[in-house]
């Protein structure tokens, strides 16, 4: 399970996808994740990533990844493009690994953060962000798959 700010991503998405609104992308981040949460207890197995770690630590992340999986050999850095592959970012072009989280919350209006707190704050407590948009885009408490999976958060 792979879990990005969700500021980020409502402001990724209506980048995307401007034909919808803040408040229906919030809608369906918010439906999305408390789905994903309420079926976490009948994986079998699951690890919890988080984007900011993936970009910031990604060693640190692929070790994860490897030992989930039981790769051999396991992921390192060097098995990752220099360039990651895709230009729907919000730069429109292939960029090294990184975290695009500030820049997406940058085009974001106080309106839209106050509409995707209102709509999604229980959902982004529950995922382990701040429901405070001033927090940043950091997870202030990151779920184990232990503990989601025992209904212990």
């Amino acid at each position: 399970t792979l879990f990005r700010d969700p500021y980020a991503v409502c402001a990724s998405t209506r980048r995307r996808h401007p034909r919808y609104t803040i408040e229906d992308i919030a809608r369906q981040w918010k439906v999305a994740h408390d789905l994903l949460l309420a079926d976490l207890e009948y994986l079998e197995s699951n690890l919890v990533l988080y984007y900011e770690d993936l970009c910031g630590r990604p060693d640190e992340q692929l070790r994860r990844i490897s030992e989930f999986l039981d790769l051999t050999p396991p992921l390192t850095r060097e098995m990752l493009p220099p360039l990651m592959p895709t230009t729907r970012n919000i730069h429109d072009s292939p960029l090294p690994l990184r975290d695009l989280d500030e820049e997406n919350r940058r085009v974001l209006t106080v309106e839209e953060i106050l509409t995707i707190s209102r709509i999604a704050g229980d959902t982004i407590s529950r995922v382990g962000y701040s429901p405070e948009p001033a927090a940043g885009a950091r997870p202030v408490r990151r779920l184990s798959a232990e503990s989601e999976l025992h209904g212990h958060p």
